[in-house]
C-alpha cells in the first residue's frame, strides 16, 4: 500500500520547484487561495524516504507526495482583544499593564491565512509524515512550527502555544508531533541538493521556535506601549497638524537605527572647520605637488617660520633619503553574505536594502541564485566551484574569465574564506546561467543583482591583484645643523589585474573607463636610489580647511546596524524602510544621503534629554537582548526568563518616560 507524505514550503515558487525536481508527471491543483497550489506526484519504488519509515538502505516504497506552501507567517500575535487596555489606552499609567498583565494570543487571521491553514489540515488528514520546507533560519523554524500546528488544529491552534508536541513520540494526543514531523534543510533548489536534503531530514528545533516567540512578544509589548504613549502625546503637538490618523511608532530596532542617523546629522551640523597649513614642493618626478610628511599645522606663523628656514638654506634640490620598493596585494573579495549584498548594492547602484533583498529572493525562487539570507562567508571544503563556473561559462560576457578559472586554471584561487558561518546556509552564489530571453524579461534591478552575484562569485575564485609600489622619502634643507623637512612621494601601478579584470564586468561600458591595466613603474622613479639629488621646480606654503563628516548613506547605516546587532540580515532593510515611511528620515540628493526629519530629530533628542538615550536611542539594550535570545537557542536560558528580564528593564524606562514626558513634549512644541 502506498505511503502518503505532505511537504509544506514557505512560498509557492519553492513548492513548485521541489515538486518539479523530485517528481515526474506533477499535477497542479488549485486551492481556495489563488496564490497557493497543491502539487501532486507519485514515486514508485523510491528509497528517498527510507529514514522516515525506518527502512533499510536497499528498501523501496511507493509514495504519494503532495507539495503545498504558506505565504510567510501563518499567524499574528496580539493582545487579547477582550481586554479594554489592549484595544487602545489613553491613560499613561494603565500602559504598564501591557508590559506584563494583559495576555497575548496567537491567531490565524488575515485574508489568506485561514484558507492556507485549512488546506494544510485537509491535506494532512491521510498523511503519514509532514515535511517542513521553510527557510533555514530562526524565522523559518517558527513558520515550521506554525505549519505543524495548522496540520493538527487548522485555524484553531491558539490552544497550543508551547512546543511540548515536538517532544512527544507518536501518540494519540495529536496526529503530528516529534515522531512524524521532519525538517528539510536546503540552501538552493537544485535537483541534487534537494534530493540530498530529503534523504537526510532533520527535526524542528523547539529552542529556535521559543527564541522567535520570545522576540515577538518582546517587540509586541514594548512597541505597543511606546507607540501608544508617543502617539497620544504627539497628537497634541504641531507635528500632528491636519493629521487625523497621525501615528508615532516605536520599535527597539527602529529607534537605535534612527539614533545613528541623528547622531551623524548632529556631528555635521555642529562641525566648525579649522584652517590648517603645510609646506609643499614639486619636482620633475611628477606634475603634482607633494606635501610634507609631518601632520599639518594649525598655526600659520609656525608654518611660515619653518618655510623661511628652508628658503634660507638656499638649496634648490631635494635629496632622496630612502627608496622602498614592494608589492602590495589587493585581496579578492570574500564569499557574499546578505549584509554585504545589501551594502554593496546600495553603495554601487543606490538600491535600498529592501529592494535588493526583494529582487534577490525573486532570483532564488526562480533557481538562479542560492538562498539570499545568510551570514556565512565561507565555503565548505568539498564545494564544487567548477560546477558553478561551468554554468556561468554559458554566458558570453563571462566566458573568457570562466575559461581561465575552470579546472583550477591560471586565474583560479580558492576563495578567501571569512570567519562567519551560520551553519544553515552557504554564501550567496549563482546556480544557473540565464538565457538572453529570460534576462530580458527581468526588471533592471533584478538584472543588476544577478550580474553582481555572478561577478562577485567569479572574482572571489580569482587570484589577488598585485600592485608594484615605490615610496620615496625626499628631504629638503638638511644641513649639518638642521634636519630639514621630509616629503613622501608614492607611485603605484597594477602589475597583475587578476580579480580586478573580473570585477570590471560589474559595470556597463560607460562606467568602465577607469579600468586599470597592468604596467610598470615610471622609469624616472624605478631607477632612483638613496643619495640622488632632484631639482626643485616649485615650493610654497599651502592652506586648507578640515572637512565635516558627510551624512550617512544607507550602506553606512547597514554597516552600523550589522556591527551593533540591530536587526537581522533579513530585517535590516525593513527597519530602514520603516524609518522612511514613518517620516523619521528622508533620502536627499543624487548621492542618496539619509537626513533625519524634524520629527526624527525631536524624538531622539527628547529621549536623550530625559536620560534614556542609552536604552532607547543607542544599540546597547537591543544588542544585549539579542544575545539573550541566542542563549535561548543554545539552551543557556529559557524564553520566559529572558522576557521577564527585559520587561523589568522596560518597566523602569516607561516609568521614567511618564515622569519626564514633559521634557519630550517641550521639545516637540518648540518647533
Amino acid at each position: 500500500m502506498a505511503k502518503n507524505i505532505v511537504f509544506v514550503a514557505e512560498k509557492n515558487s519553492i513548492a513548485k520547484a521541489i515538486a518539479n525536481f523530485l517528481g515526474d508527471n506533477v499535477q497542479t491543483h488549485s486551492t481556495a487561495n489563488k496564490y497557493v497550489k497543491n502539487y501532486k506526484f507519485f514515486l514508485r519504488q523510491t528509497s528517498l524516504f527510507n529514514k522516515y519509515y525506518s527502512q533499510g538502505p536497499r528498501s523501496t516504497l511507493d509514495v504519494n507526495c503532495t507539495v503545498t506552501s504558506v505565504m510567510g507567517h501563518l499567524t499574528s500575535t496580539d493582545f487579547d482583544k477582550s481586554n479594554s487596555i489592549a484595544r487602545w489606552c489613553n491613560d499613561d499609567m494603565q500602559l504598564q499593564g501591557l508590559l506584563k498583565t494583559v495576555p497575548i494570543k496567537t491567531y490565524v487571521q488575515g485574508e489568506n491565512n485561514p484558507q492556507i491553514a485549512s488546506n494544510i489540515q485537509r491535506l494532512c488528514e491521510n498523511a503519514d509524515h509532514l515535511i517542513i520546507c521553510t527557510d533555514c533560519d530562526t524565522e523559518g523554524e517558527y513558520i515550521g512550527w506554525e505549519v505543524l500546528m495548522a496540520a493538527n488544529y487548522g485555524v484553531h491552534f491558539e490552544k497550543e502555544r508551547d512546543c511540548s508536541v515536538l517532544k512527544e513520540a507518536l501518540s494519540n494526543k495529536v496526529k503530528f508531533n516529534g515522531g512524524n514531523v521532519w525538517r528539510m534543510e536546503f540552501s538552493n533548489v537544485e535537483k541534487t541538493h534537494l534530493k540530498k536534503a530529503v534523504m537526510n531530514p532533520k527535526k524542528l528545533d523547539p529552542k529556535k521556535v521559543e527564541a522567535v516567540r520570545t522576540r515577538i512578544e518582546f517587540d509586541l509589548r514594548t512597541g505597543s506601549i511606546f507607540t501608544r504613549y508617543l502617539t497620544n502625546h504627539y497628537r497634541k503637538t504641531p507635528y500632528a497638524k491636519n493629521q487625523d490618523k497621525f501615528l508615532v511608532s516605536y520599535g527597539s530596532c527602529q529607534f537605535p537605527a534612527l539614533g545613528f542617523v541623528v547622531d551623524r546629522y548632529d556631528r555635521v551640523e555642529s562641525f566648525t572647520p579649522e584652517e590648517f597649513h603645510y609646506i609643499y614642493i614639486r619636482t620633475e618626478l611628477s606634475k603634482s605637488k607633494v606635501s610634507w610628511a609631518r601632520p599639518n599645522l594649525f598655526d600659520r606663523f609656525a608654518t611660515a617660520l619653518i618655510y623661511e628656514n628652508l628658503i634660507n638654506t638656499e638649496s634648490d634640490i631635494v635629496k632622496v633619503q630612502s627608496v622602498v620598493n614592494r608589492n602590495r596585494v589587493d585581496y579578492s573579495p570574500q564569499p557574499l553574505t546578505t549584509v554585504e549584498l545589501q551594502k554593496e548594492c546600495s553603495r554601487l547602484f543606490h538600491f535600498s536594502a529592501k529592494e535588493t533583498l526583494k529582487n534577490a529572493e525573486t532570483l532564488y525562487q526562480s533557481g538562479f541564485i542560492s538562498y539570499p539570507r545568510t551570514d556565512t562567508n565561507c565555503y565548505p571544503p568539498d564545494f564544487d566551484f567548477d560546477n558553478v563556473i561551468n554554468q556561468l561559462n554559458n554566458i558570453p560576457e563571462y566566458k573568457p574569465h570562466c575559461q581561465r578559472l575552470a579546472n583550477e586554471g591560471p586565474l583560479f584561487k580558492k576563495p578567501r574564506n571569512g570567519s562567519k558561518n551560520d551553519f544553515a546556509h552557504l554564501p550567496i552564489y549563482p546556480l544557473l546561467s540565464v538565457s538572453p530571453e529570460v534576462k530580458n524579461s527581468w526588471n533592471p534591478q533584478t538584472k543588476t543583482i544577478y550580474n553582481f552575484v555572478c561577478v562577485k562569485f567569479l572574482a572571489s575564485c580569482s587570484k589577488d591583484a598585485i600592485y608594484s609600489t615605490c615610496t620615496l622619502t625626499l628631504n629638503w634643507g638638511k644641513t649639518a645643523t638642521q634636519s630639514g623637512v621630509d616629503f613622501v612621494q608614492k607611485a603605484e601601478v597594477l602589475v597583475e589585474a587578476n580579480y580586478k579584470d573580473v570585477i570590471s564586468l560589474m559595470f556597463s561600458k560607460s562606467r568602465s573607463g577607469n579600468k586599470e591595466t597592468s604596467q610598470g613603474l615610471p622609469a624616472k622613479i624605478s631607477k632612483l636610489k638613496a643619495g640622488d639629488e632632484i631639482p626643485l621646480l616649485e615650493t610654497g606654503v599651502g592652506n586648507g580647511k578640515t572637512s565635516a563628516p558627510s551624512l550617512l548613506k544607507e550602506a553606512g547605516l547597514i554597516t552600523l546596524m550589522d556591527i551593533n546587532g540591530i536587526g537581522t540580515d533579513a530585517t535590516i532593510g525593513e527597519h530602514i524602510e520603516t524609518l522612511k515611511t514613518r517620516n523619521y528620515i528622508e533620502v536627499i540628493g543624487k548621492s542618496k544621503f539619509l537626513k533625519p526629519t524634524p520629527l526624527g530629530i525631536n524624538l531622539i533628542h527628547g529621549f536623550q534629554k530625559m536620560g534614556l538615550g542609552p536604552i532607547i536611542t543607542k544599540p546597547f539594550f537591543r544588542s544585549e537582548m539579542e544575545q539573550s535570545i541566542n542563549k535561548i537557542i543554545s539552551g543557556e536560558m529559557l524564553g520566559k526568563d529572558v522576557l521577564q528580564q527585559c520587561m523589568h528593564s522596560y518597566s523602569k524606562v516607561l516609568k521614567t518616560t511618564i515622569n519626564k514626558g514633559h521634557i519630550l513634549m517641550r521639545e516637540a512644541r518648540a518647533i
